[in-house]
């Protein structure tokens, strides 16, 4: 159930009190699309439509009212997302605030059609993407002293929807998951935002069953967590990946590499492991004649 105290109207979002409510309700809508399981795919339609066109005009002129802050949030940013093109910021931004958008209307659609009409009230839209954008950017600044890489950290962000700031923070923390990876744990909050502890625990238990196979006993476990994360028949590609560096190793110009190289290539680029070792070779060729 919608709590009505929360949800009767739009609060003003000016201020340091504005923007707390306005994180405070953004943050109840996902938790309630959440419990709700919202389907967040297919056609949006028309009525949705024209609720984002509205907030398309309501995130213009905040972007006019508020351009010193964007700007001095922007370079607190700036070295971080320094690798990264403006335009893939600004599309992973409004890819995630449309997203938003869909969930509020669809929640609300759900469990308390006669709120719908917020959504058609600018001043509620406002709110709304205040309350996108504050997390977008706390996610970002979280991500950048765990020091994730900012591709990631940007499709995380992107996931503020789902997500508040904290989450990739507490799945790394989780004493549960503190012998992963931080790749696997970023995977995991990607690729399957509904539940990422299930999907890291169901992980889990795939590698260890892995590691129990004789056949792969003398696999590194990082060879066997690529193949239970990467690959749908994991199995199959630990197989083709053991003969692979069988084959590899037997062939005469690769048997000055090290067996590390060699599975390196295998198990990163197995369509075809024969040409990267060659341009490692050339590279390390390269640099040799530099010295």
């Amino acid at each position: 159930m919608v709590n009505p105290d929360t949800m009767i109207e739009a609060p003003e979002r000016t201020g340091i009190s504005g923007i707390k409510k306005a994180v405070g309700l953004r943050r109840f809508i996902k938790e309630l699309a959440h419990a709700e399981d919202i389907d967040l795919r297919g056609v949006r339609g028309q009525r949705l439509g024209s609720i984002l066109d509205k907030a398309d005009q309501a995130l213009s002129e905040l972007q006019e009212e508020h351009a010193d802050w964007i700007e001095q949030k922007r370079e607190l940013l700036a070295s971080y997302l320094s690798l990264v093109k403006p335009p893939v910021v600004e599309e992973a931004y409004r890819a995630g605030l449309a997203t938003t958008i869909t969930q509020e209307f669809r929640t609300y659609d759900r469990v308390s059609k006669g709120e719908v009409v917020k959504l058609d009230d600018p001043r509620y839209l406002r709110g709304v993407i205040t309350g996108y954008t504050v997390d977008f950017f706390h996610s970002l600044r979280l991500s950048e002293r765990l020091g994730i890489n900012p591709n990631t950290a940007l499709e995380v962000a992107r996931l503020s929807y789902r997500y508040n700031p904290t989450r990739l923070v507490l799945l790394i923390r989780d004493a549960e998951f503190t012998d992963l990876t931080k790749s696997s744990i970023e995977y995991a909050a990607l690729h399957n935002p509904k539940d990422p502890e299930a999907f890291l625990r169901g992980f889990i238990a795939n590698v260890a069953k892995l590691q129990a196979i004789p056949e792969f006993t003398d696999l590194t476990k990082s060879s066997i967590e690529h193949a239970a994360l990467n690959y749908k028949d994991p199995e199959a590609f630990l197989r083709g990946f053991i003969a692979n560096v069988a084959k590899l190793q037997a062939i005469p110009e690769f048997t000055d590499l090290t067996k590390s190289s060699i599975e390196y290539a295998a198990l990163h680029n197995p369509k075809d492991p024969e040409a990267f070792l060659r341009g490692f070779i050339a590279s390390a060729a390269a640099d040799a004649r530099l010295l």
